[in-house]
């Protein structure tokens, strides 16, 4: 048991070393995130998300699998494994802008705010916002 948690907790700090939110830690930060990571199954048809709902406290990476983006009903957008989601309901404090549906078998990250809050200090929303910028300009 003790081999298969430290195979996934090195597979989450790899995800980690490929956002680009988190390409601002050192690796002690790093690690202080991963210990906190937790892993969600989604079957093909079922929500990560819903448009329109107010769970703001936590993003997503995706580990595995394909994930659609769909705004008021229109897909926009597909995630693969490294995508993130969810940082910008941090930001702005809304509900969540769109929701996102596992389109086959997959596994998701679940980033806690208030630990990135914790590591990141008074920098954590300079280093969101410039995640949400560069997530913008990639989906353009």
């Amino acid at each position: 048991m003790k081999g298969v948690a430290e195979r996934v907790y090195q597979e989450n700090l790899w995800l980690l070393d490929r956002v680009r939110l988190f390409q601002y830690l050192d690796q002690r930060q790093k690690r202080i995130v991963c210990r906190t990571l937790v892993v969600q199954l989604f079957d093909s048809g079922k929500h990560v998300t819903v448009e329109g709902l107010q769970h703001t406290d936590c993003m997503f990476i995706v580990k595995s699998g394909v994930l659609e983006v769909k705004i008021s009903g229109k897909a926009v957008t597909k995630l693969h494994e490294g995508d993130s989601f969810g940082e910008r309901a941090w930001l702005y404090g809304e509900h969540r802008s769109a929701s996102v549906t596992a389109m086959e078998p997959s596994a998701v990250i679940v980033v806690r705010r208030h630990i990135l809050e914790q590591v990141l200090g008074s920098n954590f929303k300079d280093i969101s916002w410039r995640n949400v910028i560069y997530a913008s300009l990639r989906d353009y």
